[in-house]
């Protein structure tokens, strides 16, 4: 083995950021535990998070086709074929050859990414046929197929390939098998972290409580709640103090100026910031989805929180976050299919007048170190 095993992070972003943003949290981690870190990218090569002095390599990008996962398109926008999936296959063997890795690590795959068998089961198989170590990260909560034959697909790639399962959550807030029927099948080979945080750990300072802050992650899928927001502020009572939208990297620039054209004195709307749980901790209300990063976010700040989970086709794992959260009054709930401008300034109103105190999180956030733990013990001597 090399002075610095070799960590081989295979992560295959299709919409929005929030699966980066995790992932370069764990490449980070990695790095201070002493892998020398590779990141494999298999996204569109926008605006990377901090991957501190990992290595970076890019492969022949794809992306979702207008957020529907069953369409995969290319840099042209044209589907992807198998002459597509060839090269891509090959990138991948050619880099795993050069690279010599000491452990590999897969984002989301078998249990989601599953199109993505056409390169990563060969992948995983050369890494059998070399002894090299395996495991997947997964988010807390997961999208249950629907078909019996794509979870047998998960369960059966696991135990043929993979040593480990990193589940960043808790089992006793929600084990696996809660959103993946029958996980629990998988037995020793499942591996809890904690939560993997991907903003500051720096102590933040509370200030004056002041603003309403207003986000949609990426924004990709957020037009419908800026949209609803703006319409909000107009019939909210409580507009004192400042309402912020901060508008997410993938919104469409026209949406961007169309949006950012009604602004107002005490109504701030721009791109989204780097300083944004910073923004947290000084507001007093914050409105956004239910994605793994926000609810860091939002758990680690104790901001007080109105969430609209993202659940468009068969989304269910931000409405369950959410439902699990609230139950035990961390936050407040809209369901997306029920927001209104009337509805949203009615809740608005309401949690303004209240205040109510979010205790801090009981639930670890060192998930990232954890798991960067668990992929040592897996190396080989």
């Amino acid at each position: 083995m090399t002075e610095k095993p070799k960590l081989f992070f295979h992560v295959q972003h299709l919409l929005g950021i929030g699966h980066q943003m995790r992932a370069a949290a764990l490449t980070r981690a990695c790095l201070k535990a002493g892998f020398e870190a590779h990141y494999i990218s298999g996204g569109f090569p926008e605006e990377l998070p901090d991957l501190g002095d990992a290595y970076f390599h890019q492969l022949t990008p794809t992306k979702t086709r207008n957020g529907d996962f069953n369409q995969l398109i290319d840099e042209k926008g044209d589907l992807i074929d198998e002459k597509w999936w060839q090269e891509r296959r090959n990138q991948l063997i050619d880099l795993y050859n050069k690279i010599s890795p000491d452990v590999i690590l897969l984002e989301g795959f078998p249990f989601a990414r599953r199109k993505f068998k056409e390169e990563l089961i060969p992948l995983l198989e050369k890494a059998k046929n070399d002894n090299i170590p395996c495991a997947t990260s997964i988010r807390d909560i997961l999208v249950d197929p629907k078909k019996e034959k794509k979870r047998q697909f998960a369960f059966d790639t696991t135990n043929q390939y993979l040593d480990r399962v990193l589940i960043h959550g808790e089992k006793e807030f929600c084990p696996l098998e809660r959103s993946f029927k029958d996980a629990d099948c998988l037995g020793d080979k499942l591996i809890y972290t904690g939560y993997v945080d991907s903003g500051s750990s720096k102590a933040l300072e509370t200030g004056d409580l002041s603003e309403v802050v207003i986000s949609a992650g990426g924004g990709a899928v957020g037009q419908r709640i800026y949209e609803t927001a703006l319409q909000a502020y107009k019939l909210s009572q409580n507009k004192a103090g400042i309402w912020r939208l901060l508008l997410g990297p993938n919104l469409p620039d026209s949406i961007k100026t169309k949006l950012k054209s009604q602004a107002q004195d005490n109504l701030i709307i721009e791109d989204a910031r780097s300083d944004f749980r910073n923004l947290l901790s000084s507001a007093k209300l914050s409105i956004s989805q239910a994605g793994y990063n926000t609810i860091m976010d939002i758990l680690a700040t104790g901001v007080n929180s109105l969430v609209i989970p993202f659940a468009d086709g068969e989304e269910s794992e931000q409405t369950l976050r959410a439902e699990l959260l609230a139950q035990a009054n961390r936050l407040s709930i809209v369901d997306e299919s029920s927001l209104t401008p009337d509805l949203l300034a009615d809740k608005i109103d309401i949690l303004l007048a209240n205040q109510a105190v979010i205790p801090h999180t009981p639930f670890p956030l060192d998930g990232a170190e954890k798991s960067a733990t668990i992929l040592k013990s897996l190396l080989r001597n």
